[in-house]
């Protein structure tokens, strides 16, 4: 049963619980979803539904292989706060709207999370930040919009693109051998951010990081100008960049280089008009005051 309130009346009300095993169906009412079981399945949950997941970490939400879930919007949340939402090969877990809980979402082998609107609430004050988030390994993580409040958003062996959205990540973000873009939105990193052997491009979006940027072994191209170090590769290991992202955003956050890592900043190169027009005008100076 679950609890309703209509007209300031108490109401209990059942709901069912079931596993999900083929074909496009759509959940309307209250449902306690255990499972979608069968590849290539599209569960779509609509605005006016209630999904309920009672299951722990040990007994997580299951999207089988190549299965959709998709939240047009509605609810889905666990009653303890431990839910574990585990994405398999080729499945997608796709929030456009609604308010989804979960403690962890796991992906691997060619998943894909996409988020274009709604709240992802990972529960992050009920236990350890560190152990609290998005997690991708082989997959794919794409953010266009939404508000989320995780505790960890960890890319390996992927690609990440974040171009929207509201994301605030209560411990660290991290990238290990994966491709990632950040080019709007806004991310708010309370600790560091490890880019480990991956290549991580900056061209937009407020991006706050609380202790640093730690490039090991991978590479961070930042696009924009007024930066207070020369356009190029840093040479200084450590320090504090500033300056203002293609998109007119400004930009400072500390950093830290080592095994090889770098950070390249991408200013734009002069205009040649504006050079040429220079050039002329240093002629003409030069031959009146000669006259």
């Amino acid at each position: 049963f679950f609890l309703s309130v209509e007209n300031g009346t108490v109401a209990l009300k059942p709901y069912s619980t079931q596993a999900i095993r083929s074909g496009n169906q759509e959940l309307n009412g209250t449902y306690a979803l255990t499972a979608i079981e069968n590849p290539e399945t599209r569960v779509v949950v609509p605005p006016d539904a209630l999904v309920m997941n009672e299951f722990t970490f040990e007994t997580p939400l299951v999207v089988s292989d190549h299965a959709v879930l998709e939240f047009t919007g509605g609810s889905f949340y666990n009653p303890s706060n431990t839910g574990t939402i585990i994405v398999h090969t080729g499945a997608e877990l796709d929030i456009q709207a609604g308010f989804v809980q979960s403690r962890r979402i796991q992906l691997a082998n060619a998943a894909k999370f996409e988020m274009s609107g709604g709240t992802l609430s990972m529960a992050v004050g009920s236990s350890s930040p560190s152990t609290v988030g998005v997690y991708a390994e082989h997959s794919d993580i794409s953010i266009s919009g939404g508000d989320l409040s995780i505790g960890v958003l960890s890319s390996h062996r992927n690609t990440l693109a974040i171009s929207g959205g509201d994301i605030t990540v209560a411990s660290h973000a991290e990238m290990r051998d994966a491709v990632g873009t950040i080019s709007g939105g806004m991310l708010n990193i309370q600790e560091n951010f490890p880019v480990v052997d991956s290549q991580l491009h900056l061209t937009g979006g407020s991006i706050s990081i609380g202790y640093r940027l730690d490039v090991m072994g991978g590479s961070v191209i930042i696009s924009g100008d007024n930066f207070n170090f020369p356009s190029g590769p840093m040479t200084a290991e450590s320090g504090t960049v500033t300056g203002i992202l293609d998109d007119g955003t400004p930009l400072t956050f500390d950093y830290q280089l080592s095994q090889g890592g770098t950070i390249i900043l991408n200013a734009p190169e002069p205009n040649a008009s504006v050079l040429t027009g220079f050039c002329i005008l240093a002629v003409i100076t030069i031959r009146r005051r000669r006259r």
